[in-house]
């Protein structure tokens, strides 16, 4: 258990001041900031609010246990994060001074929340009645049946930590692809076509984007391919076959078969992680040497000769563990597995050996002499979508769509075989022409790839799936219902072709059909096996097929017994695609699970920064010359576990060459504080630039410009956890930060300057790789806008048909209730106002385009400032104070100003107050007050309202600005200058002894206007203003 929080923090208390945020203070975790200035609360213990498994205890024992002393202890020494946050009703001493109050946003959708079931969003909205800090479920986490009931998931936080995909190899097989030129040139060469030959026009509907987006990949076979994957425990291409006569590849099989995973997932432990795979790879080898298989050279052949019961590998192994001072003991005890498990692991290694040495002699699977040219034989085939080839086999293997996210992956318009000897390529799409020679041909299929990870392939599929089913009526005015009839009447080959990654394990499987006798022709030992590992994910429906049918040949006929088992498994898929549109389960960007490979196993995204940039241009329109967004770059990611590494570099690394020339910016993210280690502090998160360098040397020499070994303190490490990764080219300025509901408790930002130390424009290429431990990695994106801090987990919503935006009702509800709390507790305004800058910092980046998104105007920033307005204006003095102690007041101001662009007259308003309340008249407040008023859609007298709260004039400039507009030749702008000085002088903002003859003159005249303007009205007289 962690018990040395207090070496963490010196011990001196007596701080220079009072910290402004008082017991809600969320800079709890920043040792600095504890250090130098005072709090009500005793030291943060650093693994609050998740992480600490002694606090976890206290909060979860039943009344009816004794209080275990060390519990105890710990929580009066150390204070945590109160799991009731604001709403927390216990104002006793001894609760203040051992509890944090974190104030978190109020869910904008108060009582009606739609999203009681995502995790991400419970952990970042407070919910009323609800944990901040919700109770661990009893459960694991995965396997929780309730995960999907809002009355459980209210109540309980599940961890995801065993709750990834297994490794699926990276072979670097898109590696010399530029997908982002192929989604240009395919996007040309169909649209040339299309206006060439007159058709008639339509365009691409959001149902069909969102349709296309949730497509998983579908892979067919029969009963001897299913239960070779059974065996292994993976699916395989045709080359992978060939590999199976090595005992490193067997190892990694076993390492990956999700019954091994099940035995060795909860031992996360980084070291033990290590051992376990060392441990395998002995017993392969002992298995390989055993009379079941005689090696010859560097393969080994099948014998007929097989061991009996008392020579089994398992026994032999059991056996040779109870020596004392063998290999295997010593592997044994460092690994922790207990001897059922070795059994067990003994078992599955067995049929491993024995399934591969038969696929080494028999192949199985449908090839073509054409996949060796096109390099498919190295990626598994699927169709992507709804599988009709029902000469694959009957039984249907459904792949999660997470696997068309890895880097190995890609998709293609029609099947790679129609650019071979037939030719049919160019029949099907006749926009495509014909190259004339087998290698063009074969360069061609690498021109029309699509990565589903890069984004704009959905578009691009979208107008080559609509050319194709409105060819014979050459139309694009096609609706989905179109594509889908069109879909079904045609083959396998001619629609979406997804090539997967070499080797796959059964994890990334979401789903399996087969007929009934189609199951009941397995071995029994098969039939057993699939039901155990797949579940409810096994569908064996009543159909029962001709098992005599040849189903061999693409020319082969659907025969009359597979019709409605072929209509019922295609309904199923349908319907299960209508309900992921329905739920807007889409995924972005990069995601895989890294292998433990000490840093030396790179894998490189599929999109250069170099590429992301031309294809963010691209889709949005813009002038590459003309535009400077290349100067600054965001890169995203969530990943499991930390100690990965993200390396970006001016040139493609390859894992085991010597490469000096390479330069490169190195971002390291340090393993996870665990729950009950002391340790958590010798872990270092860093960045470093130069040339590649090795992690340990970069650790034990200090060479990192800039690091901190208290940057995971306060996140959910039991979880995905979000990072930004900033890179202004232009400045040299390199910043890694939290993103997402993580940085609700912990908002440190490691930042370095690197000048003329790396040129930062040089770099191109992403690489990601992993220290000891296996390490998941999803979402992961290049920007060149920045993502807004809480876009993923709130205006998501948007896309979901179901959910809309919260009413008035609702939002009034929030706004007040968020209202009394600071009201009741003014400390919070500091915190608020901090919160909300963070909130739209965005803005004060002049890379952000303020235009091109709605999220601003419609959630969290929005909200965010309605209420900063109604505390400004019902607390005035304290708000003026606190955001003039802002050590960001100029950007905050900024950020303000350029949200009052927005076409939204209750935001204008909004903005207005809080610029008005720091008391002080700008120049751009000036601009800001004169652009409301010429809209005829505002009140000019709302506005000058708040204009008594000014107290100051900056400079001579505002009145300047005034004397500007005066002397405009337009008369709106004339007069609302006018007016607006008239209010001015009113509310004593400007005194006439204090300013120009020039301007004094003005004013008078204005005055004197107004006032003629006002009797005129009461006289019924027109004005001669």
């Amino acid at each position: 258990m962690y018990h040395n929080c207090e070496t963490n923090y010196q011990s001196d208390r007596q701080h220079s001041h009072v910290c402004r945020y008082g017991g809600f203070c969320f800079k709890f975790h920043d040792q600095e900031h504890v250090r130098t200035e005072s709090h009500p609360f005793l030291t943060p213990c650093p693994l609050t609010p998740y992480q600490c498994e002694l606090h976890n205890q206290f909060l979860q024992r039943n009344d009816s246990q004794a209080p275990d002393s060390t519990v105890e202890s710990h929580c009066d020494q150390f204070s945590h994060v109160c799991p009731w946050g604001m709403q927390c009703n216990d104002r006793t001493n001894t609760h203040q001074q051992t509890s944090i109050h974190i104030f978190r946003r109020i869910c904008p959708y108060f009582n009606r929340c739609p999203l009681l079931t995502n995790e991400a969003h419970l952990n970042t909205f407070t919910h009323i009645g609800v944990r901040d800090v919700r109770l661990i479920c009893p459960s694991n986490g995965i396997a929780c049946p309730e995960r999907t009931n809002p009355k459980h998931t209210i109540l309980y936080r599940h961890n995801a930590n065993n709750d990834y995909l297994g490794v699926v190899l990276y072979s670097g097989l898109n590696d010399q692809i530029n997908f982002c030129r192929n989604q240009e040139e395919l996007l040309k060469t169909v649209n040339k076509y299309i206006r060439s030959n007159r058709w008639s026009k339509g365009y691409i509907t959001a149902d069909i984007i969102n349709w296309i987006r949730v497509l998983q990949p579908i892979h067919r076979c029969g009963q001897d391919v299913f239960e070779s994957i059974l065996s292994h425990g993976h699916v395989m291409s045709h080359h992978q076959m060939t590999l199976l006569r090595y005992s490193h590849f067997i190892s990694h099989i076993t390492q990956q078969h999700p019954e091994v995973r099940r035995i060795t997932r909860h031992r996360r432990n980084s070291s033990t992680e290590v051992h376990i795979c060392d441990f395998i790879r002995e017993l392969v080898d002992i298995g390989l040497n055993r009379r079941e298989i005689k090696l010859s050279a560097q393969a080994f052949v099948l014998v007929e000769e097989k061991l009996d019961t008392e020579s089994s590998l398992e026994d032999y192994v059991l056996n040779d563990l109870l020596i004392p001072d063998s290999r295997l003991h010593d592997l044994m005890q460092k690994s922790s597995l207990t001897p059922n498990e070795i059994r067990v692991i003994c078992q599955y290694i067995h049929g491993i050996i024995q399934t591969s040495a038969q696929l080494d002699v028999n192949p199985t699977g449908i090839g073509y002499s054409v996949d060796n040219s096109l390099n498919t034989d190295k990626q598994i085939f699927t169709v992507v979508g709804p599988h009709l080839g029902h000469y694959y086999g009957d039984i249907l293997l459904v792949f999660k769509r997470e696997i068309m996210l890895h880097p190995d992956s890609h998709m293609s318009i029609q099947a790679a075989t129609t650019f071979g000897p037939s030719m049919n390529a160019y029949r099907f799409r006749p926009w495509l022409i014909d190259p004339k020679t087998p290698a063009n041909r074969i360069q061609q299929y690498h021109n029309t790839k699509l990565h589903c990870s890069i984004p704009g392939y959905e578009r691009t599929a979208a107008t080559e799936l609509i050319a194709l089913t409105g060819l014979r009526k050459r139309t694009m005015n096609i609706d989905l219902n179109s594509i889908k009839n069109h879909w079904m009447k045609i083959d396998s080959h001619e629609i979406f072709e997804g090539n997967l990654p070499q080797l796959i394990p059964l994890d990334y499987i979401d789903h399996i059909y087969m007929p009934r006798n189609v199951f009941q022709s397995l071995s029994s030992r098969a039939q057993s096996a699939a039901q155990k590992m797949f579940g409810k994910s096994l569908t064996i429906t009543d159909h029962l097929v001709d098992l005599d049918y040849d189903l061999r040949g693409l020319d082969t006929e659907l025969d009359v017994t597979r019709i409605p088992y072929q209509e019922y498994v295609i309904n199923e898929i349908n319907s299960t695609l209508n309900r992921m549109v329905d739920e807007a389960s889409f995924l972005q960007g990069t995601m895989i699970t890294l292998p433990p490979s000490h840093f030396k196993g790179y894998v490189m995204l599929p999109i250069t920064i170099s590429q992301s940039f031309y294809n963010y241009h691209r889709t949005n329109k813009k002038n590459v010359e003309d535009d400077n967004k290349q100067t600054s770059i965001w890169i995203y990611w969530e990943a499991m576990h930390g100690d990965m590494m993200v390396t970006i570099s001016n040139s493609p690394i390859i894992a085991g060459r010597r490469q000096e020339y390479i330069r490169c910016l190195t971002c390291y993210v340090a393993v996870m504080p665990s729950n009950d280690s002391d340790n958590s502090q010798k872990s270092f998160t860093y960045l470093t630039a130069g040339s590649l360098i090795d992690h340990q040397e970069v650790i034990d020499e200090n060479r990192f410009n800039a690091s901190s070994n208290t940057f995971h303190y306060g996140c959910n490490a039991n979880d995905y956890v979000g990072y930004c990764l900033k890179i202004n080219r232009q400045t040299g300025d390199v910043t890694l930060s939290y993103a997402g509901s993580n940085k609700v408790y912990n908002r440190e930002i490691i930042k370095c300057q690197l000048g003329s130390q790396l040129n930062l424009s040089k770099l191109e290429y992403v690489h990601i790789s992993a220290g000891r431990q296996t390490v998941p990695v999803r979402n992961m994106i290049i920007r060149h806008e920045p993502l807004h801090e809480w876009y993923q987990y709130y205006d998501a919503v948007n896309s979901i048909q179901s959910v809309s935006y919260p009413t008035v009702e609702q939002s009034s509800h929030w706004i007040s209730t968020t209202l009394d709390l600071v009201i009741h507790h003014p400390q919070l305004i500091s915190v608020l106002i901090s919160m909300f800058y963070e909130s739209i910092q965005f803005l004060c980046d002049e890379n952000y385009r303020i235009d091109s998104d709605t999220y601003v105007r419609n959630s969290v920033s929005r909200y965010d400032l309605l209420i900063v307005a109604k505390i400004a204006e019902r607390m005035t003095t304290y708000f003026c104070e606190c955001v003039n102690e802002c050590e960001y007041k100029r950007e905050f101001k900024y950020a303000l100003y350029r949200m009052s662009k927005l076409e939204d007259s209750d935001g204008r308003i909004a903005c207005i107050t809080i610029l008005c309340a720091f008391g002080e008249l700008t120049v751009q407040l000036i601009e800001i007050l004169v652009e409301y008023t010429l809209n005829d859609s505002c009140s000019e007298e709302v506005s000058y309202s708040y204009l008594s709260m000014i107290r100051t004039v900056e400079t001579d400039g505002p009145l300047e600005r005034i004397l500007y507009y005066l002397k405009s030749s337009s008369t709106d702008i004339r007069d609302a200058a006018s007016n607006l000085l008239t209010h001015l002088t009113r509310t004593s903002v400007i005194q006439m002894d204090t300013v120009g003859v020039e301007i004094a003159q003005i004013i008078n005249n204005c005055v004197t206007s107004k006032q003629s303007h006002i009797n005129s009205k009461k006289n019924g007289q027109p004005s001669q203003g």
